[in-house]
C-alpha cells in the first residue's frame, strides 16, 4: 500500500421495526437489523393478539429502537396550517 492511502471500512447498519404474523394468529413485533440487504439480527419486542397490544408492542419498539435519541424535529402541531401568502420575491 502506497504512504498516504487511507482504507475505510464503513459497515452501514439500517434497523427498522417489522410486523409478521406467527403461526398462531397473532402478529409479531420485532426490531430487524439489516447490513448490505441482509437481516443479520431481530429482536423480538412481544406478540399481539389485538389492535392495542399491537400500538402498544409498535410503541415501545419505536421508543427501544430510538433509545436517547432526540428527535430532529419538535413535534408538529397539528392545528398548525402553512399557507404560501406570495410565491415571487419583493425585491426583485
Amino acid at each position: 500500500m502506497a504512504s498516504g492511502t487511507v482504507l475505510y471500512n464503513t459497515i452501514i447498519i439500517m434497523a427498522y421495526i417489522r410486523k409478521v404474523k406467527t403461526a398462531s394468529g397473532a402478529t409479531a413485533v420485532q426490531i430487524a437489523y439489516k447490513v448490505k440487504g441482509q437481516i443479520v439480527k431481530i429482536e423480538h419486542i412481544g406478540s399481539a393478539h389485538n389492535d392495542i397490544e399491537l400500538q402498544v408492542l409498535a410503541d415501545i419498539a419505536q421508543k427501544q429502537l430510538l433509545g436517547d435519541q432526540l428527535p430532529l424535529f419538535s413535534e408538529i402541531n397539528p392545528l398548525l396550517q402553512v399557507r404560501i401568502k406570495r410565491s415571487y420575491s419583493e425585491l426583485l
